[in-house]
């Protein structure tokens, strides 16, 4: 059964973070294009590269960014969860041990 009561208009939440967005996209482009030149030289884990763009540098350093930090929060967040659960269960032992639970 369907119902034909109008909908209750709601604000656009779509416009603060297209807003928001575009700034910061609009911020990494100017940060990416003042930073033309190349870089001597950058060596990470061993490997050395040479007349790498800086700006490539920048670039890799923000994906790497994006990605690596929600894998660090649901890593956080499973780790504080375990934590909690475990601390539980030590108080119902605990409680148990003492008589409390009878």
């Amino acid at each position: 059964m369907t119902d034909n009561a109008p909908r209750a208009d709601r604000p656009n939440r779509w416009f603060g973070p297209t807003i928001l967005l575009a700034v910061v996209a609009a911020v990494i482009i100017v940060f990416v294009a003042s930073n033309s030149a190349k870089a001597p030289s950058v060596g990470f884990a061993g490997w050395k590269w040479h007349e790498v763009p800086v700006w490539l540098v920048i670039v890799v350093s923000m994906v790497a960014g994006a990605i690596g930090s929600p894998l660090v929060g649901r890593v956080w967040r499973a780790w504080r969860r375990r934590r909690r659960r475990l601390a539980d269960e030590l108080d119902a032992l605990r409680r148990h041990a003492a008589g409390a639970d009878s």
